[in-house]
């Protein structure tokens, strides 16, 4: 799977401005070291911030090669102008709205996308699609999804408690969301109004700010708001499946392969991308009301055989 970026990988750095566990999964399986720039200054003031430690860190360390995940679509512009004057390769891991920001609705920033997969010696992607998207733009791209995160045998103790032969009740789903555009979080929250409390227990996680204050919230609906990691991962824990939808095409969520780790049975949205790589233990629908509900009734029909799937995937991936 590497062969073709291991000319890269002597005297390389990781960066990114923002935690996310595909760093920590990638630059981990690569063997490069991440370096996690965070500022919690306004927009400008932390742009302006983060650009200074970035510079200074590659002409601190001299990297032969910098890889960058995009997003930020700042750092990664600054990483591809710097790359000429101070002599080293670029390798961006773009995930979806790196290559479409904005949902792709805007022109200025889809411009700037392609040009750093024009110009970036390496684009690392997680599906062939979004790789047929890069080479398109001119770019060379490689495709590599993310390993499974790793987790403490504690955690992963734990979770096994909570899996259970016989279907529970009432079941307690987790909705791994963060409230995105591409999140059809108003149709999951409809559909839990098909299911009783002593049927169905749903939590959010992520913060919904002002997105939820026309929505109707039924009573086996708690929305979690953000959680730190280890409230996050103790939620994950308790969960009997986790609930992971997006709209996009080419989206492999992040949520989902926590899930597989965890040893969660799931609900994720109908695409190839998704029912190619995660192809046991999860149930697929469409992002609409109905189907939702239709997918989750056929989850719990079949957790128990889901829940024995699930770890078999998950022998698979490691």
């Amino acid at each position: 799977m590497t062969q073709s970026i291991d000319p890269l990988l002597n005297n390389a750095l990781w960066i990114t401005w923002e935690k996310q566990r595909r760093n920590h999964s990638m630059s981990r399986l690569l063997g490069v070291p991440l370096y996690e720039l965070i500022s919690h200054r306004g927009r400008l003031n932390r742009y302006f911030t983060l650009s200074w430690q970035t510079l200074r860190l590659i002409k601190q360390k001299k990297p032969a090669t910098v890889f960058a995940q995009n997003p930020s679509i700042v750092l990664s512009l600054l990483v591809v102008i710097a790359s000429r004057p101070l002599n080293f390769r670029v390798v961006i891991d773009e995930h979806n709205t790196g290559l479409f920001p904005q949902e792709g609705r805007s022109r200025l920033l889809g411009a700037v996308a392609r040009y750093i997969v024009r110009n970036a010696d390496q684009v690392i992607v997680t599906t062939q699609g979004l790789q047929r998207v890069c080479e398109q733009w001119g770019g060379r791209a490689l495709v590599m999804p993310d390993p499974l995160p790793e987790f403490k045998d504690s955690l992963l103790n734990q979770s096994r408690h909570f899996r259970d032969t016989t279907p529970p009740q009432p079941f307690r789903a987790l909705f791994i969301c963060t409230w995105a555009a591409d999140e059809p979080y108003r149709e999951v929250i409809e559909a839990m109004k098909h299911f009783s409390p002593k049927q169905l227990q749903l939590s959010i996680t992520g913060n919904p700010g002002s997105k939820i204050n026309n929505l109707s919230i039924p009573e086996n609906v708690t929305v979690m708001g953000f959680l730190p990691e280890e409230d996050y991962l103790r939620a994950l824990v308790k969960c009997h499946f986790v609930v992971v939808l997006t709209t996009r095409e080419d989206c492999l969520n992040c949520g989902a392969y926590e899930a597989v780790t965890m040893e969660k049975p799931g609900l994720l949205s109908d695409t190839q991308a998704l029912k190619t790589y995660f192809s046991e233990g999860f149930r697929f629908c469409h992002t609409d009301t109905k189907s939702i509900v239709a997918g989750i009734d056929q989850l719990m029909a079949q957790y128990v055989r889901l829940w024995r799937d699930i770890a078999w995937l998950k022998r698979k991936l490691s």
